[in-house]
């Protein structure tokens, strides 16, 4: 009998599927619906001993251009090098592991991810529709490995549109980012969790737009952000170039460091911008927000945000790079337990044009700042 599976879109959140018994060959259909390829019948044992990665590879590889499932077993799957889908393609798994190990095989200046799309390196908009479900991303020991040119970002996707990352789990332990977006177009982040990660949980950049982060749970204790949305490839480099899109709703950010940790929401640096921003209903723990220089257009609500550490203020907008935050508003906002408020610029610091601030509440310990810090500009 052959494994029925229902055709799905990356961004259809109804997308379920069945895992039968694998047949005797490796592409199995279902009547009218789309293939599935099993990662074991091209030879992956995913038993944590063997090599998976030529089998996963080939695997990927067997899906027709029209793309279907690309299921995974139950199992630990070792890999010492990237794996490549391409558009159509959904990523199945079964309480399956993908964990890296050495001596790993990088295949690009930044080829340290676990599984990327295929043409990352266009520079265009290629690949599409590409769904990644039920997976657990491990760096087991590659973590450690030195990686000139960065890269260690578990999933990966550059110039690609129409993306579902859909409850999994990233054990990043120390490297870099569990979900990486370069370029990115209609992608959904949802119902994930990461820990361990050094740079950022969910990380997007060089112009992305319509990105959604939904119900997802990150915790390290350091890492130099949560959350990444802006224009640029590297600071400076893009001039023009507008990050577009971003709405974060019912995440839970934890950072356990004595240190907070933002969500930077920003231009890198001058001539870009950001816009069309919407933080509601998330918990951040020793965690906040930083929206400056060049964001128009943002809506922060309803959120809970508590036990900053290191004398952060809660929420921050102000002038950078020659350009100033505009049409920002700040709403319904609980604050609570944040004592060590380094200056006078507030614990919510609003240095913005015809923006506004209303119905926030702080509370907790007392702190030495003001609540609301507006700086040259006033609500209008």
């Amino acid at each position: 009998m052959v494994a029925c599976v229902a055709a799905a879109c990356a961004g259809c959140s109804g997308y379920t599927a069945q895992r039968a018994t694998a047949p005797g060959n490796a592409v199995g259909t279902a009547g009218s619906l789309e293939p599935v390829v099993w990662v074991e019948h091209d030879g992956a044992k995913c038993d944590g001993v063997a090599d998976d990665t030529a089998a996963i590879r080939g695997a990927a590889a067997a899906l027709p251009p029209s793309g279907g499932t690309l299921q995974f077993p139950k199992g630990v799957c070792l890999i010492h090098g990237t794996i490549y889908v391409g558009s159509h393609t959904h990523v199945l798994g079964d309480g399956t592991t993908l964990m890296a190990a050495l001596p790993w095989n990088a295949d690009h200046s930044a080829g340290y991810a676990l599984m990327e799309n295929l043409h990352y390196q266009g520079g265009t908009v290629v690949d599409s529709d590409i769904s990644v479900r039920d997976m657990t991303f491990d760096y087991g020991n590659l973590a450690q490995l030195a990686t000139p040119g960065g890269g260690k970002h578990a999933l990966r996707f550059d110039f690609a549109h129409d993306i579902l990352v859909d409850t999994n789990i990233f054990q990043v332990r120390g490297a870099e980012d569990a979900v990486a977006g370069l370029g990115v177009q209609n992608m959904k982040v949802q119902h994930n969790r990461s820990y361990a990660f050094r740079n950022c949980a969910y990380d997007f950049w060089y112009g992305p737009s319509n990105v959604t982060l939904t119900d997802n749970f990150a915790e390290t204790d350091h890492s130099a952000q949560m959350v990444n949305f802006n224009p640029e490839r590297t600071a400076g480099d893009s001039a023009g170039m507008v990050a577009q899109g971003l709405v974060m709703s019912g995440n839970t950010l934890v950072a356990t460091g004595p240190v907070a940790v933002p969500i930077q929401i920003e231009p890198l640096g001058p001539h870009t911008a950001v816009q069309d921003v919407s933080v509601t209903d998330n918990h951040l723990k020793n965690v906040y927000l930083v929206m400056r220089g060049n964001v128009r257009s943002a809506r922060v609500a309803s959120n809970t945000i508590s036990d900053l550490r290191g004398g952060a203020s809660a929420i921050e907008t102000y002038a950078h790079y020659g350009a100033t935050a505009n049409a920002i508003t700040i709403s319904d906002n609980v604050i609570t337990n944040v004592p060590t408020i380094a200056s006078e610029l507030g614990v919510i610091r609003l240095e913005a044009a015809h923006s506004m601030a209303s119905g926030n509440t702080i509370q907790g310990v007392p702190h030495a700042a003001p609540d609301l810090y507006r700086g040259a500009f006033v609500p209008r």
